[in-house]
């Protein structure tokens, strides 16, 4: 295990009686590292493709991976997409979508060069952006279902929070992202189950740089056919029927929720200028169920609301102005387009409608 050790409170952020102190950890710039791992990835003369679509990878021998402008042939290939990108299929039941907040703020103390963090739930966690920035902390928090949440509540809850532990003179930025967490709580990383060369990497639980680097390496030792103990731990055929089935059935019984319910739960609207310039919202008007965002010109965006991946229907997120899915966590931009998680599509557009006049405007 790790060489963990108890500590009295001496003053930090939370009131308790002590905390439990690991040593030797690291902070380190993540550009950098991406950076140079590219670097060393051109130099071995790999190729990337950026704005690239991928589709759902066909096993085989050769394997085939199809884009918009053609198609690669490969020997193994490797699904690194946080989420299981392979359609329909039993990692949407093992795999939650969650949302993530974050916020930067320059607060009157000068802090220690400490990562701290709770056992809540949601948990919260502090450390200072820069060792030359002593002054200047990044705060998490307030994570909750995709789609089910609030934004604007838990950017604020999560302000609330951190000023009542710090005198905070500014708020510098906040930003939210999404991840997914295995019912079991272990990272799925080896090889697909009934597949012989689609390899997966997800479920990193919001420690990305941590399991992301741990999956690369031990991709490579399965790929070179290498034995390794970890294997067994994070292979996608795992079974671990008590570690995961009661978050098993909640979340799965909450997707159940959300195909049905918010079909049942739709407001209608005569006019579009119901919705405000900016927004979004599910609604029913002229007699068929829609997202539909009116962006800063007042034109309409209609959108079907069904979710290209599994349909369900999607939601508005009112911070980051994105549609998402609740059941598998799929992201769609405000007029449509896919940008994250399992769908492979982006949603049914319906047409756009210019605004008659700006009434409505925020």
């Amino acid at each position: 295990g790790l060489p963990a050790e108890f500590v009295p409170a001496n003053g930090g952020p939370y009131s308790c009686a002590g905390a439990m102190r690991v040593p030797n950890q690291a902070r380190f710039h993540v550009m950098r590292y991406l950076n140079g791992l590219k670097q060393a990835l051109l130099e071995a003369g790999v190729e990337i493709f950026e704005h690239t679509r991928a589709h759902v990878p066909e096993d085989g021998e050769p394997c085939k991976v199809q884009t918009d402008g053609g198609h690669v042939l490969a020997d193994n290939v490797i699904l690194a997409t946080h989420s299981a990108y392979l359609g329909i299929s039993a990692f949407d039941m093992q795999l939650a979508p969650y949302q993530s907040y974050m916020i930067a703020v320059r607060v009157a103390e000068s802090l220690p060069d400490e990562l701290f963090w709770d056992d809540r739930d949601p948990y919260y966690y502090y450390r200072l952006a820069s060792s030359d920035s002593p002054n200047l902390l990044l705060a998490g928090g307030a994570d909750h279902k995709t789609g089910e949440g609030d934004p604007q509540a838990s950017f604020a809850k999560l302000t609330e929070h951190v000023s009542q532990r710090f005198t905070v003179q500014t708020v510098v930025e906040r930003w939210s992202s999404e991840y997914f967490e295995p019912a079991d709580g272990v990272p799925f990383i080896g090889r697909v189950p009934l597949k012989k060369n689609l390899y997966l990497a997800a479920g990193y639980l919001g420690t990305g740089l941590t399991f992301g680097t741990m999956a690369g390496l031990l991709l490579k030792q399965l790929l070179m056919g290498q034995a390794t103990s970890l294997a067994k731990i994070v292979s996608p055929s795992r079974l671990k029927p008590l570690a995961a089935g009661g978050k098993l059935l909640t979340e799965n019984l909450g997707v159940a929720k959300h195909f049905v319910g918010d079909r049942l739960s739709v407001e209608t609207i005569d006019s579009l200028e119901q919705i405000q310039i900016g927004e979004g919202r599910v609604v029913r008007y002229r007699d068929q169920t829609s997202a539909i965002y009116r962006d800063e010109e007042g034109h309409a965006h209609v959108l079907s609301p069904v979710c290209v991946h599994a349909g369900c229907h999607v939601c508005w997120n009112t911070a980051e102005k994105t549609w998402d899915c609740p059941c598998h966590g799929g992201r769609y931009s405000a007029t449509g387009e896919r940008l994250y998680g399992p769908p492979g599509a982006n949603l049914e557009s319906r047409g756009h409608v210019a605004a008659a006049s700006p009434v409505g405007r925020t």
